[in-house]
């Protein structure tokens, strides 16, 4: 995962990956607080992966994500 600012030159900036394996793709990403986010659905990055109805939720003022 990333932070994008889009002020100036748009900095970047890489939070690090959900807990797990998993890389996440083809989702919905909501942010619900303050550096706050939930990630909806999709599917891993895999052959003809299977979508799925996971949710996580992740702080990204801090290090630990849960699902």
């Amino acid at each position: 995962m990333h932070l994008f600012d889009p002020n100036g030159s748009g900095g970047t900036q890489a939070l690090g990956a959900l807990a797990g394996t998993r890389v996440r793709g083809f989702g919905n990403l909501v942010n619900y607080d303050a550096g706050k986010v939930m990630i909806l659905g999709g599917s891993d990055r895999t052959q003809n992966p299977p979508t799925t109805t996971d949710v996580f939720l992740a702080d990204l003022n801090g290090p630990r994500c849960r699902s």
